[in-house]
């Protein structure tokens, strides 16, 4: 009987694993290894790796971060161990404080990836507004940007420098690249076009032919200036709550309710935010999404003060989808496609063709008679829809008021002008 239910609890939890894999509403993040777990895996210094085995995080954390301090200040300048030991406070100090900032780490989802990425950041680099000095990305199991699980970023705009920690699927180790000596009023995609230096060869020869370490790197300081333009109240960076919790915090009807929900996640997980989670669960809901564009404002005083505000993603109309979808993420309906027509077919003519038609027939309605005088708005229709082989010359073309004009839809008419009432 036991082995019975063990089977079945094991099936069940295989099920379950599989349907949140299927459906996306469960995607799983990698977790940060500290560097306790790192080197308690470790075998080529079997010392530390036995302390790492007896001490807590905290504990082997500290000593690694006073042992490199003391070595550092003794070192020659020679010493072959020097840069390693660097490296070693460096991972140390990182950790330390990113734990006393409450371990703020971003959950960045696929889609937030994509367009990150994807965007032009012209933006001067004194106008990007960190909103923490020490910062984890955890990038979602199966989707690694250039193998990447994990990154820790420091940033240091007094000095400045930035440097990036990656992690990778396939490597127990991690590569540390600094980014150094640029200009304050440097534009973040020239700063991003220097050379990061690297401060860890651990990677050989047949590694680098499937990695490119510079591009690894240069994508974790995009995203982190991507984070920072929108960090502060927009809908695309979302708090992380305990999943126990999501259903509570999505109903909650204050902001008290949900802030004492986000504390208790900070508690246990620490200060976490999901980039683009609601973008992810947009578009796994229609074969045919598209994703939203991101625009960057200049607003403020003098206008130097730069937003990112996002354009609204969209479902693509099975009618037409060729053409600019006027829905979001509504079901198609009878007004979508009238309006879809109305869209296709204005495109299509030019201002002037416009003109001329509104000149000829007198500005006037050539269904109800109305004029642009009594309030309504014109609009330059095809009598044969283009959709059914209608040209654009001037015989295939009339005056109607938007009323009429959403009335007719992509029915075939050639009415006589009626006289004004």
């Amino acid at each position: 009987m036991d082995n019975v239910t063990r089977s079945g609890k094991k099936n069940l939890r295989e099920w379950v694993s599989v349907d949140r894999q299927t459906t996306g509403a469960a995607m799983q993040f990698h977790e940060y290894r500290t560097l306790r777990s790192h080197w308690a895996r470790q075998t080529h210094e079997e010392s530390l790796r036995k302390l790492a085995r007896k001490m807590t995080t905290s504990e082997f954390r500290e000593f690694m971060w006073q042992r490199s301090d003391q070595y550092l200040q003794s070192a020659r300048p020679d010493d072959p161990l020097l840069k390693s030991v660097a490296e070693q406070a460096f991972f140390a100090g990182a950790e330390k404080r990113w734990v006393e900032l409450e371990r703020p780490f971003y959950n960045f989802w696929p889609v937030a990836v994509s367009l990150a990425a994807g965007m032009k950041l012209d933006v001067p680099m004194r106008n990007i507004e960190f909103p923490f000095r020490y910062l984890l990305l955890r990038f979602a199991k199966g989707h690694e940007p250039h193998g990447m699980a994990v990154a820790m970023l420091r940033w240091l705009q007094e000095v400045p420098d930035i440097t990036v920690c990656c992690w990778f699927t396939n490597s127990p180790d991690a590569l540390a690249v600094r980014f150094g000596d640029y200009k304050p009023d440097d534009p973040m995609d020239v700063m991003l076009k220097m050379s990061g230096t690297f401060e860890d060869e651990w990677l050989d020869k047949e590694r680098l032919k499937s990695f490119d370490p510079d591009s690894a790197s240069k994508l974790v300081v995009h995203l982190a200036a991507f984070i920072s333009l929108l960090w502060k109240g927009n809908d695309i960076v979302t708090p992380v709550v305990l999943s126990k919790d999501e259903s509570k915090y999505d109903s909650a009807g204050d902001r008290e309710a949900q802030k004492w929900l986000e504390d208790r996640a900070r508690r246990k997980l620490g200060r976490g935010f999901d980039v683009g989670k609601q973008l992810e669960h947009e578009r796994e809901r229609s074969p045919h999404w598209r994703n939203p564009h991101l625009a960057l404002f200049w607003t403020g005083e003098g206008r130097n003060v730069p937003v990112i505000k996002m354009r609204r993603g969209s479902v693509v109309q099975k009618a037409s989808m060729a053409d600019v979808p006027t829905g979001f993420l509504g079901p198609e309906t009878e007004a979508d496609d009238q309006l879809l027509s109305e869209t296709r077919q204005d495109e299509s003519l030019s201002r002037s063709k416009r003109f001329d038609i509104f000149k000829r027939d007198e500005y006037r309605c050539q269904l109800c008679g109305r004029t642009q005088e009594e309030g309504v708005k014109l609009h330059v229709d095809h009598k044969v829809p283009r959709a059914k082989g209608g040209s654009n010359e001037d015989s295939n073309l009339w005056t109607l008021c938007e009323a009429c004009n959403l009335g007719k839809s992509d029915k075939d008419l050639d009415a006589t002008p009626q006289e004004p009432t």
